[in-house]
């Protein structure tokens, strides 16, 4: 009896483990995190371009509910300050919708037109993502900053989001930009109430022994 408890125990901080590994989200990156490195969206703030440009991409989750790690992007700097805001958004009617998580990524972007590592926006590890539900990806600038978010190269298309100065929303179904999003699968209500369980049945037990 003694003996099955153990093996319960173990089975369930295993399962939690491999949960807590991680999962790819989404991902079009092409194969060793290539991507088109001539051609991208426009991310602005103040001169040179002298207009605000926000640009964003949609992703849908499946399999579960996640909590969001981290996102990677292929973004290169044009000129200006090596900063980049990345917030995630809800979807409503189809536009992005209110925040739900932001990050700043400081110091990361290379050259554009240049093959670079992609840039990592660490999140909390708090935010859950929905199953079945659509979320956007917004990039946006510091002031007098000029960046561009490269286009994927594995011919991915899907909802695209820009705004300009801060207006409204357009979204159109075109080519996105290269990113990754990473997050860990969020436990069902029953594994963790287990896991409650078998952790008292396990204190209990070294108490008499």
């Amino acid at each position: 009896m003694k003996k099955g408890t153990l093996i319960s125990v173990s089975a369930i901080a295993l399962s939690l483990t491999s949960a807590s590994l991680g999962d790819v989200l989404f991902d079009n990156f092409g194969f060793g995190d290539t991507y088109n490195t001539g051609t991208g969206w426009t991310l602005s703030e103040g001169a040179p371009i002298n207009t605000d440009w926000d640009q964003g991409d949609a992703f849908t989750i499946g399999g579960g509910d996640f909590f969001l790690d981290s996102i990677e992007l292929a973004i290169g700097l044009v000129v200006g300050q090596n900063r980049i805001f990345i917030d995630v958004y809800t979807t409503v009617g189809g536009l992005p919708g209110g925040i739900i998580d932001s990050a700043v990524i400081d110091g990361q972007m290379g050259g554009f037109g240049g093959a670079n590592p992609p840039i990592v926006a660490l999140f909390s590890g708090l935010t859950t993502l929905f199953d079945g539900e659509q979320y956007f990806v917004i990039a946006s600038t510091d002031s007098n900053t000029w960046a561009a978010w490269n286009w994927n190269n594995v011919g991915d298309v899907g909802p695209h989001a820009q705004r300009q100065n801060l207006g409204a929303w357009s979204v159109s179904n075109t080519t996105r930009g290269a990113f990754r999003v990473n997050g860990t699968l969020v436990p069902a209500p029953g594994v963790l109430a287990l896991l409650g369980v078998a952790g008292l049945v396990a204190r209990r037990r070294r108490r008499t022994v």
